[in-house]
């Protein structure tokens, strides 16, 4: 049930995980885009969010919850109907006013977009993304095509937009285990929780579970031992625990980083093939 917080409607991020069998019938992957395709999206445009929102000087809190509806609102929607830099900006702008930062809609707009620009700039001749010009029919069209995906973000996640973030709760696990004083531990395990937003882990797996699977990865980096199966003294199955290090880590295994212009062409080709 969501919990009344200070008049407001919270949905703990643990307590809604995505059904298992949703996750491998995508709304995208039933419109034919591959699962390696999707992945490599949804990763490129959680890290325009992350970026864009350092550059607004927004707080973790606020890009965190931007990346979880955009990997949510494409459980419910396909990219190929839905274009995701609009939904990416939406995401963003939603984010920054229920965690009660507000930005301007103009400059979110003009830093996501500059953020895009300087991810694909190298990727094409002439580039593929052109920064936002103001007061251009361009901008325009794009302002009200946020607007819009706003709207159908609000809708596709059912206005449920407050979230309970695991971020404390690797501080409670790093004192249970006795860990607390170090630094290095605890700066690791914020890293791969950040990481872990740009994977499918925080729509698979309820909160707990990422939580002890961050501090797992962060004593495996560090040659910290771990006794075996101590997730299940915080009540986290230690297969699903394993299960959610591995969600994480697959990101790092990529040669390169996701292109862009080579996603588009799929998407494109996708399209084209549909008309025909």
């Amino acid at each position: 049930m969501a919990a009344s917080q200070e008049g407001k409607i919270v949905v703990p991020v643990m307590q809604c995980p995505q059904p298992r069998f949703e996750l491998k019938a995508t709304p995208s992957r039933k419109d034919g885009l591959s699962a390696h395709a999707e992945t490599k999206i949804r990763w490129l445009f959680c890290e325009v969010i992350q970026s864009g929102g350092q550059l607004l000087k927004c707080s973790q809190q606020v890009m965190a919850a931007a990346q979880i509806y955009f990997q949510r609102f494409f459980y419910t929607a396909s990219l190929k109907r839905h274009n995701p830099e609009h939904v990416a900006v939406a995401c963003l702008f939603l984010a920054a006013k229920v965690e009660e930062e507000a930005r301007r809609l103009r400059n979110v707009l003009n830093v996501c977009r500059h953020v895009l620009y300087t991810f694909t700039k190298s990727e094409g001749s002439p580039p593929l993304v052109e920064p936002l010009e103001l007061g251009t029919d361009t901008y325009h069209r794009y302002k009200n095509e946020v607007i819009r995906a706003e709207r159908r973000l609000l809708k596709n996640l059912g206005f449920c937009v407050h979230l309970d973030l695991p971020y404390k709760l690797l501080l409670c696990l790093q004192k249970l285990l006795g860990l607390q004083e170090d630094t290095d531990l605890t700066q690791i395990a914020w890293n791969f929780m950040n990481d872990a937003l740009r994977t499918e882990a925080f729509v698979r797996f309820n909160g707990d579970t990422v939580a002890c699977a961050c501090v797992q990865l962060g004593c495996k980096q560090q040659g910290i031992e771990l006794t075996q199966g101590w997730s299940s003294l915080f009540e986290v199955i230690p297969e699903e625990c394993d299960a959610a290090c591995q969600v994480i880590s697959e990101q790092y295994t990529w040669k390169t980083k996701p292109n862009w212009a080579l996603l588009q062409t799929v998407l494109a080709k996708k399209a084209l093939a549909e008309r025909s």
